[in-house]
């Protein structure tokens, strides 16, 4: 066999009962420990999955806030249709504005004109004033010298 001797063999025998004993207690504290592990992975994969959860939920919340904040289809047709007429309206008012600087523009034009065409009307009225007395100065320097000539003959005349 072994190479064990009958006494020693006999030393090794245990019983049934005892050997049944010891296999299940080994067993037993097998089951035990993987119970033990089973129950820890479940603990760690509950708390993992638990987190995922909570995550999920404030994700799911973030969402329902969101969607609480925006523009549902009809609320947004409204405010578009405000939007553009607001615009129209500016653009109205724009318009209107440019219209009414441009009459200002050509009223002002206007009035400048007339005031460069008086400024002309005077500045040659100044001018023929000024010619008319240059001709009066030169009638009265011809006068004063045919004055002095027809004395001067008048003198000759009289002194031969």
């Amino acid at each position: 066999m072994s190479g064990l001797t009958s006494g020693e063999l006999a030393q090794l025998r245990i019983s049934l009962k005892d050997y049944v004993d010891v296999r299940y207690n080994s067993l037993d504290s097998k089951v035990d420990n993987n119970q033990k592990v089973s129950e820890d992975k479940i603990a760690i994969a509950t708390d993992v999955l638990n987190s995922r959860l909570e995550r999920m939920n404030e994700f799911r919340d973030a969402l329902t806030d969101q969607a609480r904040n925006f523009f549902t289809r009809p609320e947004h047709d409204l405010w578009r249709q405000k939007v553009e007429s607001d615009f129209i309206n500016v653009a109205k008012k724009s318009h209107d504005d440019d219209c009414r600087i441009e009459d200002l523009l050509n009223s002002k034009t206007k009035e400048i004109n007339g005031k460069i065409d008086a400024f002309e009307k005077f500045k040659t009225m100044m001018e023929a004033k000024a010619s008319q007395g240059s001709v009066l100065i030169a009638y009265a320097i011809g006068i004063f010298g045919l004055i002095i000539s027809l004395v001067s003959i008048g003198l000759r005349l009289a002194g031969k």
